[in-house]
Parts: C-alpha cells; sequence; structure tokens
C-alpha cells in the first residue's frame, strides 16, 4: 500500500530538493566560469608542449629545442605555459634542467611567471610528483617534507657549495637501494659526485659573481636493478672554461674540446697544475666500470663514454651549463 507523508514534511522534502538543485546549478556556473577562464588563458599564454620522451639523455634534440623554446618565449612574454600532457616518458636531469631555467628566468626577469599542468601517464607522473620539482617551482600549496629520498627518488637537491653531506646521502640513497653493493663502489660515487662539486666551483661560473647553483638527483629503476645519477649547473661550460690551444680558439668545435677534455690533455681553465683531474677521474671509472654509460653534455657538444669505447658529437642546440649523467647498477665492483 502506497504511503503518503503530510502537508509540511512534503513542503520541507521540495525545500530540500530545491536547494540542492540550486547549489548544483551554482557549482555548474562556477565549472563553466573556470573553464572559460582557462580556456581564455591558455589561448593568450604561449604555450610550450614538451615532447613524449622528455630526457636529456635519450633525446636531446626535441628536449633542447623545447627549452630554447621556453627561454625564447620567456624572453618575449610575461606568462609562459608549460605542456606536460604528451609527455610520456621523463628524466630526472630533463626536469632539472627546466628548474634551473625557471629559476634563472624568474630571477633575471621580474614579473615573467611560468605556469604548468602534470603529465597525464602515471609513469611520469609519478617521476614528476616525487623529484621535488613542483615545490621548488612553487606550484603547490602542500607542505611536503624536503626530505632527499622520497620512494625511488632522490629529489632533485639544489646547492651553491661543495657539500660532502649531499654526496654521502646520495651513497645512502644507493645503500637503501642496494643492501649488498660494494663499499669501494660507494667510495668512488661519492669522490664523482664531491669532483663535480668542486669543479662547478672552480670553474663553471668565473665570470658569474652572484651565481653558483647547481643540482644533483638520482633515481632507481626498480625493473633494470639501476641507479641513475644526474649532475647539472648553469655555468659557462666546458668549451668555454677550459684552456683552449691557440688554433682551437679559431677552429675547434665544441664537441672535440669535450672528449679532449675528458681524456685530460692538459686542459685546466685555472692554469694550476693540480687542477683539470676531475672529469678525466671520472672518465676513468667509467672506462673501468665502477659506473657505466657517462654521459656528459655542455655546450654543443655531446659526450659518451663506456667501457668499450668514447665518442662525442654535435648536437643541434647549445645546452647552457654542464650535465653529467651516470649510472650504477647493482653488481659492479669497485677497483
Amino acid at each position: 500500500m502506497k504511503s503518503f507523508i503530510n502537508g509540511e514534511k512534503w513542503r520541507a522534502l521540495q525545500r530540500s530538493k530545491f536547494r540542492k538543485r540550486l547549489a548544483r546549478e551554482r557549482r555548474h556556473r562556477k565549472d563553466l566560469q573556470r573553464q572559460r577562464k582557462q580556456k581564455k588563458f591558455y589561448s593568450s599564454v604561449p604555450t610550450v608542449k614538451l615532447p613524449e620522451d622528455f630526457s636529456l639523455t635519450g633525446n636531446p634534440q626535441e628536449t633542447l629545442g623545447a627549452f630554447l623554446k621556453i627561454q625564447r618565449r620567456a624572453r618575449k612574454n610575461r606568462k609562459v605555459h608549460i605542456d606536460f600532457q604528451p609527455v610520456q616518458k621523463i628524466r630526472l636531469g630533463a626536469l632539472a634542467y627546466l628548474l634551473s631555467i625557471w629559476e634563472l628566468e624568474t630571477a633575471t626577469r621580474p614579473g615573467l611567471k611560468f605556469h604548468g599542468n602534470k603529465p597525464v601517464l602515471q609513469e611520469p607522473k609519478s617521476i614528476y610528483e616525487s623529484s621535488g620539482f613542483q615545490e621548488y617551482t612553487g606550484q603547490t600549496s602542500q607542505r611536503e617534507s624536503h626530505e632527499p629520498i622520497k620512494g625511488q627518488t632522490f629529489r632533485i637537491t639544489p646547492g651553491e657549495r661543495v657539500l660532502p653531506e649531499v654526496a654521502a646521502s646520495i651513497n645512502d640513497f644507493i645503500r637503501d637501494k642496494f643492501p649488498t653493493v660494494n663499499r669501494i663502489l660507494t667510495k668512488r660515487i661519492y669522490e664523482i659526485i664531491l669532483e663535480c662539486l668542486n669543479n662547478t666551483k672552480q670553474h663553471a661560473y668565473r665570470g658569474i659573481s652572484n651565481y653558483r647553483k647547481w643540482w644533483v638527483m638520482a633515481i632507481h629503476d626498480q625493473d633494470r636493478q639501476e641507479i641513475h645519477i644526474t649532475f647539472l649547473d648553469q655555468g659557462e661550460g666546458i668549451p668555454n672554461t677550459v684552456k683552449k690551444r691557440l688554433m682551437e680558439k679559431f677552429s675547434s668545435s665544441d664537441e672535440k674540446i669535450l672528449i679532449s677534455t675528458m681524456k685530460g690533455e692538459a686542459r685546466s681553465g685555472t692554469g694550476e697544475r693540480f687542477r683539470g683531474k676531475g672529469l678525466p677521474t671520472i672518465r676513468r671509472r667509467a672506462r673501468e666500470g665502477i659506473i657505466s654509460n657517462l654521459l656528459v653534455i655542455s655546450g654543443e657538444g655531446l659526450y659518451t663514454c663506456t667501457t668499450k669505447e668514447e665518442r662525442s658529437s654535435k648536437l643541434p642546440a647549445t645546452l647552457r651549463g654542464t650535465l653529467l649523467h651516470w649510472t650504477v647498477k647493482h653488481g659492479n665492483e669497485g677497483n
């Protein structure tokens, strides 16, 4: 039998339904207004789409091209939108270099604002969120911990001085992921990172008085049991800071200077006899197999080194500063 409610209850029910309908309509109007504002904003703000493979090590041509576009847009506009949605593969080195551009451009151009979104796919989105990129660029209001280690990532860590504790923290990260790691290997990694920090202090920013920043980061590839470590600065770059021979000042290319420097051919930019040993030492560790797949990018030069071969090539665009990337494999033996 159908039940009936009295008039007062019925009117209260109708009022409740009416209020809910008004609330839904109000939310719908706000959503439409927000969408219109976003559409208007993004149609008027220059947008740079990042490549599907956003990686300086795996896809330097397209990634450097995207960086060049970002810098050009930043110099002509007060707002730039960076679109991460096309990204299917992401590497910390590219994120860190984007962070360095973001920081340098906003510091030198008051009023400039960068905006961006997140990758859509879960894997690059996870790396993006765990890297620390959002916190350093002020894109999140969440008070997340700035502890360097987060899951499988040693978050992007900046600095301006030689900080041995950073090298020690990366060694802790390696030991955490590879509990049986050879102690000699971690000692060599510690030395390599200190060499990078010292090179930045001594050489990278010789002509830039108030800027000495570097960035370091690492990520653990669980499937391949590898840890990828990246270090970069935005200094003058190796080709511009090493000592050139007379003819090289007029004819030599960045890639030739880069491979010559890595081989240690008496190129200390300071002119001191004990300098100029850092990069050749890193190269030697790659040739010995202590680290794998060493890659160095500076200026228009790209250098790669393994136990079997080393080579250099010319990039289609210039990378300001220097990026070093290498891999630590589970089971490597230190010498």
